[in-house]
């Protein structure tokens, strides 16, 4: 499982922090394979990284402060801060559309996948780069020289949602 991934995603920095204990199977076993392997861990120099097993519900609970009324289970996040999370709600097989969320402008966007092994071994290595605006973070990264840490996340100076139009 996730050896797609694991080829082309190198981890940034030290190796992924391992997550012991017992598997939580609200996310079900996917996940918590994901989530073992890798959570903790932070990809392509900061583009992507994953929320370790016990960070779980932590990061549930921000999604639902910041979008009242979601009730989903985060498994990673973007350098922009954006969220990618599933619905709790439903069978451990079938969650819907892995969805995104973005801080920056409110909204929720949905991909076109609902297996969260699909979104990595094809999804990301097929369309990371639109994805996670890979090549927006080469661009910043460029300007910046350094990459962002596991626990960092960029943003703008003035927040869209005040109508900055970033050049």
């Amino acid at each position: 499982m996730y050896e797609k991934f694991a080829n082309a995603f190198e981890a940034a920095g030290d190796p992924p922090i391992r997550q012991g204990g017992p598997h939580n199977l609200r996310g079900g076993r996917s996940l918590d394979i994901l989530q073992n392997r890798f959570g903790g861990a932070s990809f392509r120099r900061g583009l992507y990284r994953i929320v370790g097993l016990k960070k779980r519900a932590e990061w549930g609970s921000r999604i639902s402060t910041a979008f009242p009324g979601s009730d989903v289970i985060c498994f990673g996040y973007d350098w922009l801060g954006r969220a990618l999370a599933f619905d709790a709600t439903g069978s451990t097989t079938n969650r819907g559309a892995i969805k995104l969320f973005e801080p920056g402008t409110g909204e929720i966007m949905e991909s076109e996948v609902s297996n969260i092994e699909e979104f990595h071994d094809k999804l990301l290595l097929d369309e990371g780069d639109d994805v996670l605006s890979g090549n927006f973070f080469t661009e910043w990264l460029d300007y910046s020289g350094v990459p962002p840490d596991y626990d960092q996340c960029v943003g703008y100076k003035v927040p869209l949602f005040l109508e900055h139009v970033p050049s």
